[in-house]
C-alpha cells in the first residue's frame, strides 16, 4: 500500500503545485513574443499558456537523469561484477563455468536490456527538456520508440 500511496502522491503533488501557480496572460503573452525559436503561431491555433522556466521542474528532471544513469550503471556493474568474479574463481570447472556465463548473460538480456528500451529514450526526452538541445521531430521519433 505504500506503493499506492507514492503513485497517488507522484501524480497529485505536481497537478497542484502547477494549480497554485499564480498565471498571468500578460507574461505569457511576452514570452511568446520574445523566446528564440519563433512560435507566434500558437496564437493562432487558439488557447495557449507559456511560462518561465521554474527552477523546481528543472531540479526535478536533473534527479531523475542522475537516477536513471545511477540505476542502469549499478546493473551493468553488477552483472559484469558476476562475470568477473565468475571468472577468478578457481574452483569450479570450465564447462560448469560457460552453463554459469550463458545464463548470466541471458539473464542480463532478460533483465537490462528491456530497461536499457525504455530508460534510454526516456533519459533523451529529459535531457531535451532539461537543455533543449534537440529539435521537435527527434523528439517526436523518440516518443514514438518508447514502449509504453
Amino acid at each position: 500500500s505504500i506503493l499506492n500511496w507514492a503513485i497517488f502522491l507522484a501524480c497529485t503533488i505536481p497537478c497542484l503545485a502547477w494549480a497554485a501557480f499564480p498565471f498571468d496572460p500578460n507574461s505569457s503573452e511576452k514570452l511568446i513574443e520574445n523566446t528564440s525559436p519563433d512560435v507566434r503561431w500558437m496564437k493562432l491555433r487558439g488557447g495557449y499558456f507559456m511560462m518561465e522556466r521554474w527552477w523546481f521542474p528543472i531540479a526535478i528532471i536533473a534527479i531523475l537523469i542522475v537516477l536513471l544513469l545511477s540505476f542502469l550503471l549499478f546493473g551493468v556493474v553488477g552483472f559484469a561484477h558476476m562475470l568477473v568474479t565468475l571468472q577468478q574463481e578457481g574452483g569450479r570447472s570450465t564447462k560448469l563455468k560457460q552453463l554459469i556465463k550463458i545464463s548470466l548473460i541471458k539473464l542480463f538480456v532478460q533483465i537490462m536490456v528491456p530497461l536499457l528500451f525504455m530508460d534510454i529514450p526516456l533519459m533523451l526526452l529529459l535531457v531535451e527538456v532539461l537543455f533543449q538541445c534537440f529539435g521537435f521531430d527527434f523528439c517526436l521519433y523518440v516518443i514514438c520508440i518508447l514502449p509504453f
